[in-house]
């Protein structure tokens, strides 16, 4: 059992990670948002470390875990590993 916290894709969410996430703003559209990783959310009844503290432009907000789509690390090297994003850039960089 680990208490690594993942997000959708699988990869590891540590504090000051940039992260994107799904917003939906209607019935048929939705955002995408930038949000920084905070850590976890403590307490609250039913959480089930589902739930992690984010920075978002609004302000700090509990935020589930599994609306994170991609992950990185702007300071370092690490890079995404989710094929959505692999397939983007080899698209941008074959032409």
């Amino acid at each position: 059992m680990s208490f690594k916290k993942l997000d959708k894709k699988g990869q590891e969410l540590n504090p000051g990670d940039v992260c994107v996430r799904l917003v939906r703003t209607g019935q048929y559209s939705q955002n995408l948002e930038f949000i920084v990783y905070k850590g976890e959310v403590f307490g609250g009844k039913g959480s089930k470390g589902e739930f992690g503290r984010f920075i978002t432009p609004t302000g700090q907000s509990s935020i589930k875990y599994s609306s994170v789509v991609f992950v990185f690390e702007p300071v370092g090297e690490r890079r995404s590993e989710s094929d959505e994003v692999q397939t983007v850039l080899r698209k941008y960089y074959e032409g």
